[in-house]
């Protein structure tokens, strides 16, 4: 036998004897395992409650990512795609059952609905004064009970939370609350319906329904009844104008955590479904995607948020998962010192509790990760049913992402934080080790504990200070204009600001100790000395738990947090949009309520005051509120443009900087209603006051004009009217600033960012509005209000003074020939509209927020 034949062999029994001898190492560390049964299941048991809360967390994060995207995406329905007939082939209509069959063979749609819309007229019965004998309404032809099974929205009967799934029966009909003010009619009524050269359709009224996710939000003027009668009725056999398309598993497509890939996804699904179809009779619209695409920056916040809570759960079981094992080791460094003694090298005890680590992972991480899956699948619906805690459900999804990274973490850190303490068990010394009066006085133990911990205090601070620097320089980043800065920004700082406490609290956590320590001695001397003994000797590992139990509460912190902010961000609009409790709005510029009505309001009981608002400009929350009430078939674009009052023009007085303006009257009760707080102006109420100074002409100022024009107050202005009609000049107004403003109450116009400069507000007393704009100003007369600002003296009875002002006034007749034209509504019935939607997210951030609890 040669040398090359003789090393070959002996390499060959090495790797044989290396096999055998980590085989041998596994099968003890498993029977070890199963001897110290107790330790071996609370530390598999301290595992799998870790990533069992991990993996629920990580599932309701999913949910809530899914809920919260879609519902982001609600304006247009729950359809991914809708398909209409090719615009340049002139038909409307389409085969009923060509498309179907062409994407027959695409794997991802989950399920094709059929529709069919025509734009036609309703009878109105006991018409008021003013109102036209019929309106304009969208009958729709679809299967109720077929769309509901598939998830195509829903609808629920008006004043409760049961759902309508019925087929709708021939003859029959269900309709909107629009629908029902409209046509002034009830279930049981009929209605009359008028289409080109068709006969009248009657149908009968079966239920009063609100659309959830079923039409574009828009659409609130719609009828719904059968599809196969009515296309029978008006000789559209097996004709359609629109299918509306799901795909499947859109749980696992739809991520608020990564929208640019939620939208890559979806666009690669809605290419192959167009190619499928072809694009000469048939248009694909992905208007979800649409939307996705335009919510994609006010969604960063909660992306950010939802990518912070993995990363905080994932952190506080790594934390639990270590303080677990940490102690199993420290029990054991006598019996690895024994090992020693008898010969066993000093990778032994590295090796087995590796090893040891390793089982339980995996035991402990797959145990968890199922336990976690089927009770946030399963159990977390059940619970949330059988409470009642949810009006809209939602499916609870768990994506193969969250799986993954829970047996990862689970396994990973495990690793990981055994290999600490594995080589501390192999790197004792045998004497220390077999010491049976050892205790804690390895190097690492050897700092000053008990005094304060500079360094980390030190950083801890500087992630405050950073945070509340950032937090000062938010209103400079809002200048910009960019949504996605500033979000970003925001959540940065929200982070440095929960880190940097949670650090700062940790560096004084043995410094409280001597305090408690101090006050414990007082009452018990007996054994103080024990207390102080045992808290030097698990100084470490009290000071794990202590940053489990300080980030956990950080991550409750953030959560609650976000939860609020969302709440109150949103409200705090709606409100600072009302100005008041309740507001009464006109809808045309042209028809605007008057001076009569304000006094009419104002002596109603209940109200407590009033203040009227001079200008000829829309508000926006009125646009939004007509659009909602009156459906996408009433349209009038005129109805904020068409004003035949002065435009007016504020310029400095060399005239260098022009700027178009919204010249705004207010009187004095405007003052005294709106909560000071909401005014963006220094001085407050004192500087709206200046305003009604009849011997000056005192005006407030958007901020977004005076910055890029350069104007500071009690800087004097010119302010130019040109007649509307022929474009001459009629009037010029010399002025003085007194306050300068980027948002009052009420007003939309009072902006900061300096792309809003060119229709930025201007604030006036109502007695200058009148002279500047030639209104007439004797004492009779009844001048027209862009709207009414009202306070009530209990808001309990404000839905009955708003229901009250709706019916008594609206389509009344005028004094100028006119009927009254109006939208009454109050901040709570919005704010309440508003928590309602967010039901569901906040429902699973509370469960997130329970189980942080229970991980801590």
């Amino acid at each position: 036998m040669n040398m090359a034949t003789l090393t070959k062999d002996l390499g060959k029994r090495d790797f044989k004897t290396v096999l055998r001898d980590g085989w041998n190492d596994f099968k003890y560390a498993f029977r070890d395992l199963g001897t110290q049964k107790a330790k071996t299941f609370f530390g598999i048991g301290g595992i799998v409650i870790s990533i069992f809360l991990m993996q629920v967390v990580g599932a309701v994060t999913d949910s809530l990512s899914f809920s919260y995207l879609d519902a982001a995406a609600t304006n247009t329905g729950a359809a991914d795609f809708i398909v209409t007939s090719n615009f340049e082939t002139l038909d409307p209509f389409m085969d009923q059952y060509e498309a179907p069959q062409l994407l027959s063979d695409v794997t991802e749609i989950a399920s094709i609905h059929e529709r069919l819309l025509i734009p036609t007229k309703a009878d109105v019965q006991d018409p008021l004064p003013g109102d036209p004998p019929n309106k304009s309404i969208s009958l729709y032809g679809l299967d109720v009970q077929e769309e509901h099974d598939a998830g195509l929205g829903w609808l629920k009967y008006q004043g409760n939370d049961t759902r309508f799934t019925q087929d709708v029966p021939e003859g029959f009909c269900v309709i909107t609350p629009f629908v029902q003010e409209t046509l002034h009619v009830d279930v049981g009524d009929n209605v009359t319906i008028h289409y080109g050269s068709f006969d009248d359709l009657e149908l009968t009224i079966m239920a009063i329904v609100e659309p959830a996710q079923k039409f574009l939000v828009l659409e609130v003027d719609v009828i719904i009844t059968n599809l196969e009668a009515m296309q029978e009725f008006y000789a559209l056999d097996d004709k359609v104008n629109y299918f509306e398309i799901l795909i499947k598993n859109k749980q696992q497509i739809y991520d608020a955590r990564n929208i640019p890939r939620t939208i890559n996804k979806v666009r690669k699904i809605g290419e192959k479904i167009q190619d499928k179809l072809g694009s000469e009779e048939y248009t694909l619209n992905a208007l979800k995607l649409q939307d996705l695409e335009a919510s994609e920056t006010m969604n960063v916040a909660m992306s950010v948020a939802f990518i912070f809570i993995s990363v905080i759960s994932s952190i506080i079981a790594a934390i639990l998962i270590n303080s677990i094992l940490s102690t199993s080791v420290e029990e054991r460094i006598r019996e690895f010192g024994v090992f020693r003694v008898l010969g066993a090298r000093r990778s032994f005890p590295f090796k087995l509790i590796i090893l040891q680590g390793l089982i339980m992972a995996i035991v402990g991480s797959g145990v968890g990760v199922f336990l976690g899956s089927w009770f946030a699948k399963v159990v977390l619906p059940y619970i949330y049913n059988w409470l009642g805690m949810w009006t809209n459900p939602i499916p609870l999804v768990v994506q193969p992402t969250t799986i993954m990274t829970s047996l990862l973490t689970g396994i990973g850190i495990t690793l990981v934080v055994t290999a600490i303490p594995a080589w501390k068990g192999a790197s004792t010394k045998i004497v220390e080790a077999i010491n049976p009066y050892r205790h804690q006085k390895t190097r690492w133990k050897r700092k000053k504990e008990g005094r304060v911990h500079g360094k980390l205090i030190a950083a801890g601070a500087a992630g405050v200070s950073t945070g509340a620097l950032v937090f000062y320089l938010i209103p400079q980043i809002v200048q910009t204009g960019d949504i996605l800065v500033l979000m970003i920004a925001f959540l940065g700082v929200q982070v440095a600001f929960l880190f940097g406490l949670t650090f700062l609290s940790l560096g004084f956590i043995p410094g409280l100790e001597k305090v408690v320590w101090g006050i414990f001695r007082l009452f018990n001397k007996k054994t103080t000395p024990i207390v102080k003994t045992s808290l030097h000797r698990y100084r470490r590992r009290n000071t794990s738990t202590t940053l489990m139990f300080s980030m956990t509460f950080a991550f409750i912190l953030f959560i609650s947090t976000s939860l609020e902010l969302m709440k109150v961000q949103q409200s705090f609009t709606i409100e600072f949009e009302y100005g008041s409790e309740m507001a009464v709005y006109s809808t045309d510029v042209t028809n605007q309520v008057d001076e009569d009505l304000f006094r009419q309001v104002q002596g109603l009981p209940g109200v407590s005051m009033a203040s009227a608002v001079y200008t000829d400009s829309l508000d926006l929350r009125a646009a939004t509120l007509y659009i909602m009430e009156s459906g996408t078939q009433n349209i009038n674009i005129s109805r904020g443009f068409d004003s035949d009052r002065h435009n007016v023009y504020l310029s400095d007085i060399i005239g260098y900087n022009w700027y178009s303006s919204e010249l705004i009257g207010i009187d004095e009760n405007y003052s005294k209603m709106m909560d000071e707080s909401l005014m963006r102006l220094k001085g407050g109420k004192d500087t709206v006051n200046k305003l009604f100074d009849n011997s000056s002409n005192n005006i407030i100022i958007a901020k977004s004009v005076a910055g890029d024009g350069q104007l500071s107050v009690n800087d004097n202005v010119r302010l130019t009217f040109y007649n509307s009609t022929t474009g001459s000049m009629v009037r010029l107004v010399n002025a003085t600033i007194v306050g300068i403003s980027d948002g009052m109450p009420g007003f939309w116009q009072f902006r900061q960012a300096r792309f809003t400069a060119f229709i930025g507000g201007v604030l006036c007393s109502k007695e200058n509005y009148i002279e500047w704009m030639d209104l007439d100003d004797s004492p009779s007369a009844n001048r027209p209000l862009s709207k009414i600002f009202i306070d009530t003296n209990s808001t309990a009875d404000i839905d009955l003074i708003r229901n009250q002002i709706q019916s008594d006034y609206d389509g009344q007749p005028k004094d100028d020939g006119g009927y009254y034209d109006f939208i009454a509504q109050y901040a709570k019935y919005e704010v309440d509209q508003l928590l309602e939607d967010l039901s569901t997210v906040q429902l699973l951030f509370r469960t997130i927020l329970g189980f942080a609890i229970l991980i801590a």
